[in-house]
């Protein structure tokens, strides 16, 4: 859990998503009103497609563990 998701869940009377930032990849606490604007405003879609490009077929992969 991000470390604020306390505090956001405290002021927004547990209406408290966590998120996952489309430039990051970092979790962070929102809101309703705020996940609302990350679904509807594209931030998600951008982060899905984010992580599409990082998926890779077993193939393709070339590095070593």
């Amino acid at each position: 859990m991000p470390p604020n998701w306390g505090q956001v869940a405290h002021q927004t009377w547990g209406q408290t998503a966590c998120i996952a930032r489309a430039e990051s990849g970092l979790l962070e606490a929102v809101s309703g009103e705020e996940l609302i604007e990350y679904l509807e405003g594209g931030e998600y879609d951008q982060r899905l497609a984010e992580i599409d490009e990082d998926e890779f077929e077993g193939d393709e992969f070339e590095g070593g563990w």
